[in-house]
């Protein structure tokens, strides 16, 4: 009797544990807050991810996808793949290490008509006393993959919080949350990733001063309600926010027991709970929103593997065409300065104990004007600086560019060796290939706008999130400078009108 008494507390235990799971774990379904009562499970000590011994079960059973058709069950368990990997690399974890199996319940066909929430997640307890994250998917002909593939990174966030907690569930705290500047930061880092990391996506915000400091990331309850722009900010910063995270010594066990932490009762506020498990944080009189500040800089700067764009490719290439010469000043002249003519490109200027030396005027123009100041004094140190940039362009450059700026690099060092003949034709017929090349560029963008507008399978949103963007923007007051010259120019338009 006693035994039987014990295991029908146990169910009991169980299922008060599913409801509150049900209510808690489950934002995107059901947004009402969890019933009244005792929570489940007493407070304890901080939790660290690595208290519980992780249990590899394999990768290929973690993530399941129930659908009606073979197709669907293919594309769908190929794509949730793709994020699981991405999702995971970035926390550092093995593929085969799991505890907690995802479920991806498909219904309905890409071809019905449908109105409604179509994705959600939610965290059920099974009969045998263990954890599964479903995530359930409305199929129809608007159907949006951006939605499932946040209610896919929520589910892998639920799957971290509740992994310490797999053995026993009866202790997970009364309201679990998934925080939606985690998914949007998983989700928005993972894309920026996948693209290469590209500069310009970060270095417009960080231009722009618009990019949220990490107390209002953190206050942004719903951020799908945000406008276009709004929420782009909102995502950029949290994505931001997550690298500079992932990017501290550590950084990856840290985040998971922040994850962790969630789960197990009421924790404290983000930032009291980061500063506990970052101590680098802790190391500043603001650390976090100085971290986060640098981190923005840092994804902003080009990375070393990123080409420039056909505009930057043109003005880098600009540049480095243009030959400055310095000069030389009346002072070198009394130190009787000459160049070497030994040597070749790279010949520097240097000193020398006799000779005569003549004051030159610094002197700027195109390579081919060049040709007619090849015999100044500062000639080969000009064209030095030239043959850097060039080497520069060649790198970084737009790669059909390639060609070009290699043979651009050739009439440098011909010019620096001596013998010019034919240079300034070859110097013409450059130019033909680079207008050819940027016409050739131009033409192609054209293609690919006008097969965006005609050949999409669905219209697209981003007009009319401009169209509500804009009148959003003209029913604001103007913004008003508080400097003294527009506050005098006030004053004045006042009195005089």
């Amino acid at each position: 009797m006693a035994s039987v008494a014990k295991t029908k507390k146990a169910i009991d235990g169980v299922r008060s544990v599913a409801l509150l799971l049900v209510a808690g774990l489950s934002p995107a379904l059901a947004q009402e807050s969890a019933p009244a009562g005792p929570r489940v499970g007493a407070a304890g000590p901080r939790v660290s991810v690595s208290e519980i011994k992780e249990r590899a079960r394999g990768m290929d059973y973690q993530i399941r996808v129930k659908a009606d058709e073979a197709r669907v069950r293919a594309m769908f368990d190929s794509y949730a793949r793709e994020v699981r990997h991405d999702f995971r690399t970035l926390l550092q974890l093995r593929a085969v290490d799991w505890s907690i199996p995802i479920l991806i319940d498909i219904a309905g066909g890409i071809e019905d008509v449908y109105a409604g929430r179509d994705v959600g997640t939610e965290v059920i307890v099974g009969p045998d006393f263990q954890f599964l994250v479903v995530v359930r998917v409305r199929l129809h002909d608007r159907f949006e993959e951006t939605r499932f593939t946040r209610s896919l990174i929520r589910a892998l966030l639920y799957e971290q919080m509740l992994h310490p907690f797999s053995a026993h569930p009866e202790e997970v705290g009364e309201r679990v949350v998934a925080p939606d500047w985690l998914v949007h930061g998983f989700d928005q880092l993972i894309a920026h990733k996948r693209d290469g990391r590209p500069s310009a996506f970060y270095a417009g915000y960080l231009d722009s001063g618009d990019l949220l400091g990490a107390s209002e990331i953190f206050s942004i309850e719903e951020p799908d309600r945000l406008t276009p722009l709004g929420l782009a900010i909102y995502r950029a910063s949290s994505s931001a926010l997550v690298d500079a995270l992932l990017d501290q010594p550590g950084g990856h066990l840290a985040l998971r027991s922040v994850l962790a932490d969630l789960a197990s009762g009421d924790p404290p506020s983000f930032g009291s709970l980061l500063m506990q498990h970052f101590p680098g944080f802790r190391e500043m009189e603001s650390g976090i929103e100085k971290w986060w500040a640098l981190q923005i800089a840092i994804l902003a700067e080009k990375q070393s593997f990123e080409f420039f764009t056909l505009e930057e490719t043109e003005r880098a290439l600009d540049e480095a065409l243009r030959v400055r010469c310095e000069g030389i000043r009346e002072e070198d002249v009394a130190g009787k300065v000459e160049p070497v003519k030994r040597g070749g490109l790279l010949a520097r200027l240097r000193a020398k104990t006799g000779g005569a030396a003549e004051e030159l005027p610094p002197w700027e123009g195109s390579l081919q004007e060049f040709l007619a100041q090849r015999e100044r004094a500062d000639a080969e140190e000009a064209l030095m600086h030239a043959h850097s940039r060039l080497q520069v362009v060649l790198a970084r450059g737009f790669p059909l560019y390639r060609p070009l700026v290699s043979r651009y690099l050739s009439i440098v060092e011909r010019i620096g060796a001596g013998p010019v003949k034919g240079v300034a034709e070859e110097l013409a017929e450059l130019e033909e290939m680079r207008e050819a090349i940027r016409g050739s560029m131009v033409r192609t963008y054209d293609v690919l706008n006008h097969y965006e507008a005609t050949a999409a399978p669905q219209r697209s949103k981003e007009f009319d999130h401009y169209l509500r963007f804009r009148r959003e923007m003209e029913a604001r007051e103007m913004p008003r400078r508080n400097d003294r010259i527009t506050t005098y120019l006030d004053e004045l338009e006042r009195e005089f009108e």
